[in-house]
């Protein structure tokens, strides 16, 4: 019964925010999150375990880009940790075709777990620093939109993050309501690596967060072949 009524739960946050989710996929979300405070008791993945925490910091949190994704593109979640947002979107978004990319094997290997016994199939798990991926052939400029979560200050995010979009794709960055000095930071960055900010789109849930904003970043030209930077460059020495 304790199962039925949170499934039930996150089935009406979904719902009280105008975002659409089915039985099935809130089954599959309540078991992802069962699964995410049994690997956390052994590996730390998030200080946040507590259900209605998890519902609204999380999920909630993560599905907000669901409305911003059209149907069928091809995304690339960087530093996913536990699968925020990309293994939220992937369940409440079938269509998408995404891959997950994390540079901690405890991380990624969770995340395969999670998939696996979930039948998540639209999912692929990558182990790789940010900066490395972005230089393997089959991903480098093939993504229609990258997403990143509490990954890094923008002018490093830019570094990781651009270089994976096609030409025309969108990064859609998570940032907390103070990201303006952020961007006046990475004024360089944006003209370094070709791209702009088309739209930014403000989030707020009463009581767990408010003003969370994920940024649509537009890749405008093709990234120069230098970018991103190997040996940690992008965080020790950000454009």
């Amino acid at each position: 019964m304790e199962d039925i009524q949170e499934i039930d739960e996150i089935v009406e946050c979904f719902k009280s925010f105008n975002l659409t989710i089915d039985r099935d996929q809130a089954d599959k979300l309540y078991r992802y999150y069962l699964m995410l405070v049994q690997a956390n008791e052994e590996f730390n993945l998030t200080s946040i375990t507590g259900f209605h925490e998890v519902l609204y910091k999380h999920f909630l949190d993560s599905a907000f880009a669901s409305n911003l994704l059209p149907l069928g593109a091809r995304v690339a979640d960087v530093g996913t940790g536990a699968g925020f947002p990309g293994m939220v979107l992937a369940i409440i978004r079938p269509d998408l075709n995404i891959t997950l990319v994390d540079s901690l094997s405890k991380r990624t290997n969770f995340l395969i777990d999670v998939s696996v016994k979930l039948e998540i199939s639209n999912v692929s798990i990558i182990h790789a620093r940010a900066e490395d991926f972005g230089r393997m052939d089959g991903y480098r400029e093939s993504f229609d939109y990258v997403t990143s979560r509490a990954l890094a200050p923008m002018r490093t995010l830019l570094e990781y993050d651009i270089p994976l979009l096609r030409v025309g794709g969108m990064l859609l960055a998570f940032k907390g309501a103070n990201v303006e000095e952020e961007l006046n930071l990475a004024q360089n960055a944006f003209y370094e690596l070709r791209c702009k900010v088309t739209e930014t789109n403000t989030f707020s849930a009463p009581g767990y967060f408010d003003g969370h904003k994920i940024l649509t970043i537009k890749k405008l030209a093709p990234t120069i072949q230098k970018y991103p930077r190997l040996g940690n460059k992008p965080k020790t020495n950000p454009l």
